[in-house]
């Protein structure tokens, strides 16, 4: 059975690679620790919007800024909005 996480999760890791320009990030990865500034996050929002249709608020990578925390983040959001 896939999981709301599973659904975002696949996608979410291949926006902080290339973003981060880290091959090697995984689902624990931190956005910030890992070298992620605000420009980075303001692109990864507004990738993250057009990819998953959702209103995403500014502070949900700085509340939840590993792409398993996110993508948590994104169903519920998403579970929020239908």
């Amino acid at each position: 059975m896939t999981t709301a996480v599973d659904e975002f999760l696949p996608a979410l890791l291949d926006l902080w690679r290339e973003l981060l320009e880290q091959p090697e990030a995984g689902q624990d990865t931190d956005f910030f620790y890992a070298g992620g500034t605000s420009i980075h996050a303001v692109r990864l929002l507004q990738r993250a919007r057009t990819a998953f249709g959702l209103r995403i608020p500014l502070d949900a990578l700085i509340t939840a800024p590993t792409p398993r925390l996110f993508a948590e983040r994104l169903a519920e959001l998403r579970d929020t909005d239908a």
